[in-house]
């Protein structure tokens, strides 16, 4: 919806620049063009980008204060509760000046304080300036849809939405966070509030913060681990799959709430086709669908199966065909907007398509989500499998050696999957690399085992089996690296886009089914894909796990395309050489070249990405 930024210095005699604070909101013109505001309060100021979805009018203008303008809030995203929430408050005797779910919020916390919270469904980062208290309090919503950014110092506090606006600020610096970077290397996601940047924290998922005089105190207030502890054994399918029908559709519908129009994200998977199909059932008129394609005989090619989809509904389809020149032209702009290294290829994809679908919409609903929350990788029926002891006591009497081909060598491919112990198996299951090969790649000093421990100990979190661990490890370490990719690649083109899966109560939901109803017979979101089948083809359900995919290992080998880059990566000016051991990056680089795997070229597009970010932010080492 927004970008938000501000800064609080603890002297009350000192005043915040507001000249600097506009300078924040510009960095971020493309989450909000439609409107700015700043508001200087001595020694807190505030400011904001606006992009309008509800009530458009100038009513809608933030910093936003209450009746008497003892409380000021910025927010970026979306309340869809806020009807409800308005109608409590002004049977309370709130006032309201405006129709925008901003504020209801301001009132909700001047009602509530922090417990405000709790009465929230939505995806939102906020500040809100207590004048009264002389305090901030800041607040992300449960699953980090949306970014909220801080630098914490001696003289005071400062957030935004967005590092860029950040770095804006005189006297902040670009200094990398050198182990941060290991463990991006590994698993393409920080499992903590540290960033790239030293000195940069992010505010994790259903956290919220205090800010005054004496520091900052941050607080947790939801935690999906509580729900995924608590599996529900009494419930069967049939009463599982009217509770999925009921929240979905519920969760849809107050996702289409907008003054502005709503499309759809349409990859041909199930999950947006849900959302989509949903969403087609719900609105009953003509329905705008996005799908991002390539050439007809790339294996990741995915506009068959959506426009099986739109011609069952009778969407207006709009396929757009991405080339491996589009994404190397692309790239450093979308390194720019992203403020790091582009961890998923995907990422301009995704900028792709909402660029083309900005003149259409403003909104677009994603599905996103819901391969965490209903079980849906192949990672949990391995682990269940790791878990069997009839399964797996047999698979460790094979021998060390056999054929490469027939069904020995199949169940020796499974013995070598299950082959860590279950813990090792859990912490592992979301790296994109072995820990050996990143230290083999960077230089003493630049990897910690930080990254495995936070991991362990939020797959270890009190009342979790294994599985549910793997879960709460995708949801908190996975999950907020893939909502970030569609939160600023969306927002660089200003459109906004909406995850109805990760509506709390759908969350919880699913948290407490039984792990039978998310996975059986080595399928994975079991009881979903059931509830699909009188929505969709079943070509659409039941078939490869493809994903979010590009067919970026083509484009690396391909000089015209994303290979132009390569070069560049050992040329003596190359600003990332200092990271590496001696020859690492070259070896890298031919290993990639004799054998174009997955695994190798994900490496390479790594090694670009950390050089052009470098390069691009000015960032030092």
């Amino acid at each position: 919806m927004c970008g938000i930024c501000g800064q609080f210095l603890r002297d009350r005699a000192e005043c915040v620049d507001a000249e600097v604070l506009a300078a924040m909101a510009e960095t971020m013109v493309h989450r909000g063009p439609d409107d700015a505001g700043v508001e200087a309060f001595g020694h807190v100021g505030l400011a904001f980008r606006r992009l309008s979805i509800i009530d458009l009018s100038a009513a809608g203008h933030q910093p936003m204060p209450n009746e008497d303008r003892t409380l000021w809030i910025v927010y970026n995203g979306e309340t869809y509760n806020y009807r409800d929430l308005r109608a409590d408050l002004e049977a309370k005797g709130h006032v309201f000046r405006s129709q925008t779910d901003t504020e209801a919020v301001l009132h909700a916390y001047e009602e509530y304080g922090p417990a405000c919270l709790d009465k929230m469904n939505g995806m939102f980062a906020f500040a809100i300036y207590d004048s009264a208290r002389n305090r901030l309090f800041c607040a992300i919503d449960r699953f980090g849809i949306k970014p909220f950014y801080y630098r914490e110092t001696s003289a005071g506090f400062l957030f935004a939405s967005e590092i860029k606006a950040l770095l804006a600020v005189p006297g902040v610096p670009r200094e990398l966070d050198a182990p941060a970077l290991g463990e991006w290397f590994a698993y393409r996601s920080l499992a903590s509030e540290r960033t790239l940047l030293k000195g940069i924290r992010q505010l994790l998922p259903g956290h919220s913060a205090v800010v005054d005089e004496q520091g900052v105190r941050i607080v947790r207030y939801w935690d999906v681990a509580q729900y995924l502890g608590d599996p529900d054994t009494r419930v069967d399918a049939l009463t599982a799959l009217e509770g999925i029908d009921s929240l979905l559709r519920e969760s849809v519908s107050l996702q289409l709430r907008s003054d502005v129009p709503v499309g759809c994200q349409l990859s041909g998977g199930v999950d947006s086709s849900l959302t989509t199909a949903l969403m087609a059932q719900e609105v009953g008129s003509q329905v705008r669908a996005f799908s991002i394609g390539f050439r007809d005989d790339d294996p990741c090619n995915e506009i068959p199966f959506s426009k099986a989809l739109a011609e069952r509904y009778g969407l207006e389809h709009h396929q757009i065909i991405l080339r491996g020149e589009d994404c190397a032209r692309l790239l450093p702009e979308m390194i720019r907007l992203r403020d790091g290294p582009i961890g998923h290829p995907s990422s301009i994809a995704v900028y792709a398509m909402c660029k083309h679908a900005k003149p259409y919409i403003t909104v677009l609903l994603s599905g996103e989500g819901s391969d965490e929350i209903f079980g849906g990788y192949d990672r949990y029926h391995i682990l269940l499998h790791r878990l069997n002891p009839f399964i797996d006591k047999p698979l460790r009497c094979l021998p060390r050696w056999t054929p490469r081909i027939g069904p020995l060598a199949k169940a020796m491919k499974w013995k070598r999957l299950l082959s860590p112990s279950v813990e090792k198996m859990v912490v592992h299951s979301i790296a994109c690399h072995k820990p050996a090969k990143i230290r083999n790649l960077l230089r003493d000093g630049l990897t910690d085992r930080g990254d495995v421990r936070r991991r362990r100990e939020i797959a270890a979190e009190p009342g979790l089996s294994p599985f549910e661990g793997m879960q709460c490890l995708d949801i908190k370490a996975r999950l907020t690296s893939i909502l970030a990719r569609q939160d600023r690649m969306s927002m660089a083109a200003s459109v906004e886009t909406r995850v109805p899966f990760l509506d709390h109560r759908l969350a919880i939901f699913a948290a407490r089914l039984p792990r039978g109803l998310k996975t059986r017979r080595r399928e994975g979101k079991w009881l979903l894909k059931k509830y699909a089948e009188n929505l969709m083809p079943r070509a659409n359900i039941y078939r490869k796990k493809i994903g979010f995919a590009t067919p970026f290992v083509r484009w690396l080998g391909d000089e015209r395309d994303l290979g132009r880059y390569l070069p560049e990566l050992t040329a003596p000016n190359a600003v990332s050489a200092g990271l590496y051991r001696p020859g690492a990056v070259r070896e890298s680089i031919e290993r990639f070249r004799r054998d174009p795997s997955h695994g190798n070229a994900d490496l390479v597009w790594t090694l670009i990405n950390v050089e052009v970010w470098m390069r691009t932010h000015r960032v030092v080492f």
